[in-house]
């Protein structure tokens, strides 16, 4: 390559800028999966969830979370979990799960 190829990026910071919501939710999510990959899986096109990340999805939903009053339609497409699913959760809030709080679904 011709010296001077990538001259236009010189001088472009990397470091985080305010990239959205949207995004900081999807890069935690894929911080989650690094950690977790079993913890989501598709079977003849139907997707499972474990407990892991039905909890990791409830705490960023409750006060205080990185998706609190984020509109179940736009979790469920940064999230992939489906709206069903994510009011399912967020009405049983299940008693063992460390990241219970007291929140209500809009």
């Amino acid at each position: 390559m011709p010296d001077g190829t990538f001259a236009k990026y010189r001088g472009v910071s990397t470091k985080p800028r305010d990239i959205g919501r949207a995004v900081q939710i999807t890069q935690s999510a894929l911080r989650f999966f690094y950690v977790h990959p079993d913890a989501v899986f598709i079977i003849d096109g139907q997707s499972y969830f474990d407990e892991r990340y039905r909890d990791f999805v409830l705490e960023l939903m409750a006060p205080g979370g990185l998706a609190e009053g984020v509109e179940l339609e736009e979790l469920q497409d940064i999230t992939r979990v489906p709206v069903t699913v994510l009011r399912d959760w967020v009405e049983r809030k299940p008693e063992g799960s460390p990241f219970r709080q007291a929140f209500t679904l809009p």
